[in-house]
């Protein structure tokens, strides 16, 4: 396990760095990082492995990985041979000293709140959108795949 994850228990940790890509990510590469995330790291696995967990197809798969390889959002190690690939999920770097691990079954709480968006002069100036149907089915079912791929996979 490396040095910026901490074991959390039942829970996923995810890299800060997924929010600054959220909005251009598909739900494909959302299902495998979510997944490679919840594996201890580094993940050795193959392609149909990693479909498998995800219920995406091969093509889908190995399209995801390329684009969150792309973005930087993890690594990847080729397998010798015929051994499948070695994926790690990357932490952006910190500067301060590692925190110290927090006690067994306490939750882990960010010292600083992540940014959600710049705040508004007044509340007349906010334009409310209201999410459309397909919006929330489609919501809807990422919240059903990602339960899903939270899942361990069997082997």
């Amino acid at each position: 396990m490396s040095r910026s994850m901490r074991d959390v228990g039942d829970h996923v940790m995810l890299s800060s760095m997924l929010l600054k890509h959220l909005k251009k990510l598909s739900e494909s590469p959302i299902k495998v990082y979510i997944y490679l995330c919840s594996c201890k790291q580094p993940v050795t696995a193959s392609i149909e492995m990693i479909s498998g967990a995800v219920g995406l197809k091969r093509r889908a798969t190995i399209d995801a990985l390329n684009t969150l390889e792309n973005l930087k959002l993890i690594s990847r190690s080729a397998g010798k041979g015929n051994a499948p690939n070695e994926y790690s999920v990357l932490f952006s770097a910190s500067k301060a000293a590692p925190a110290a691990e927090p006690p067994v079954n306490q939750p882990v709480v960010s010292p600083q709140p992540l940014p959600i968006g710049k705040p508004v002069a007044s509340p007349e100036a906010v334009a409310v959108s209201q999410p459309t149907k397909n919006s929330r089915r489609k919501e809807r079912s990422l919240v059903e795949s990602i339960a899903k791929a939270s899942e361990p996979p069997v082997i």
